[in-house]
């Protein structure tokens, strides 16, 4: 189970296309974190991925110190495996975090849109900074003490055509586990899809000469698809995962289905203290299921699709089960961008390809440890 604790609910940047209403306040305490990990494994769950999340957590850092070291502890007392991950803007990163993070083997998830025009289009600071200087440096600290990482995305249409050339600067900089997901809350038009179509292909382009090369990388939104069709008969089809595999703790230890739902009260379904409401969590379930929509009967692309994210369906469409026109849009498109890769490296018989989708012990965390070492290579 995915457990994400907002550490806080106040941040020090003030990204344009953020959901959450930033606010300063009272954080979690330790004592809450040891409760959330000990309610997943009470649930239980034999391995509890818990996430770092905000705000930004590292606003809270000491509580973070405080807890790193003693979770897998409290897993082993259970027969569990509990592993970390910190979601992060970057900012407040330096070379002691780095080293708790690789001490107690906490992944780095590394909150940025990239080069610094795209960066500073949508990411300044609280008090209207650029960011951009900040995100070179965490890059910088991150490559050098050779701490696990990937880089997370959000592409707005002022900056889709800056996706690419944010890809190379990412990679150039150390980054092999990259990740892009679309403000799917901003006007789209037609011409910004049309460009961001052109951006897939130039990324296409760079897969494949990636993939050419022998280097270990992920490149998302590309990989899933692809093995979304590879690994069809591994791989579960896409089912919402809130309430179900993921849960959400705010600071006073309420419980959510997911972190979008952090913000409404009424969509709590338990307590760190008391466990899940069984009612309320029956209502959720009853509510959306992790069911694709009625109206993608049929559809080509439906068991590859991101139309089970209740979360993303409300947000966009007002429904758990309605699917927007642009999320439909997207998902068409890269998927005959992603679809178009494999079809190329299947056909050229590129090892890096066959090995990344068709060896069943490969998986992108396994490489990591060669990913910053490559990077230096580049």
């Amino acid at each position: 189970m995915q457990v994400v604790l907002q550490l806080s609910r106040d941040c020090n940047f003030a990204c344009t296309y953020c959901y959450q209403s930033h606010r300063p306040g009272r954080g979690m305490s330790a004592d809450t974190v040891r409760k959330a990990v000990r309610f997943a494994l009470d649930e239980g769950h034999e391995h509890v991925a818990l996430t770092y999340f905000g705000g930004e957590p590292l606003l809270e850092r000491g509580v973070i110190e405080e807890t790193l070291p003693g979770l897998a502890r409290i897993g082993a007392a259970r027969g569990a495996l509990v592993t970390a991950k910190v979601s992060t803007n970057g900012d407040l990163i330096d070379e002691s975090f780095c080293e708790l993070a690789r001490r107690h083997a906490m992944f780095v998830s590394l909150s940025t849109d990239g080069c610094p025009e795209a960066q500073d289009a949508g990411r300044p600071t609280k008090d209207g900074r650029r960011s951009s200087e900040a995100i070179a440096h965490a890059l910088e600290v991150l490559s050098a003490t050779r701490t696990p990482f990937a880089t997370y995305s959000v592409v707005h249409p002022r900056t889709a055509h800056l996706l690419a050339e944010s890809v190379d600067w990412l990679f150039s900089r150390g980054s092999r586990i990259l990740i892009s997901t679309l403000d799917f809350g901003a006007p789209w038009t037609d011409a910004a899809l049309l460009e961001l179509g052109r951006q897939y292909r130039a990324l296409s382009r760079r897969y494949m000469r990636w993939s050419k090369r022998g280097l270990e990388f992920y490149l998302a939104p590309f990989d899933a698809k692809i093995s979304a069709w590879t690994q069809a008969e591994a791989i579960r089809p896409a089912q919402c995962a809130a309430g179900v595999r993921q849960v959400a703790v705010d600071p006073d230890g309420y419980l959510y289905p997911c972190i979008e739902f952090l913000e409404n009260d009424s969509m709590r379904v338990g307590h760190v203290d008391t466990g899940f409401d069984r009612d309320a969590m029956r209502a959720w379930r009853h509510d959306h299921a992790g069911e694709r929509p009625d109206e993608c009967g049929g559809c080509g692309i439906r068991e590859r699709c991101g139309s089970t994210c209740a979360c993303l369906n409300l947000r966009t469409a007002g429904s758990a089960r309605a699917v927007s026109d642009l999320l439909c849009a997207h998902e068409r498109l890269v998927t005959l961008a992603a679809d178009r890769i494999g079809e190329t490296l299947w056909a050229k018989k590129d090892r890096g390809f066959l090995r990344r989708q068709y060896e069943p012990r490969h998986h992108v965390l396994s490489a990591v440890e060669h990913l910053l070492e490559e990077a230096k290579l580049t």
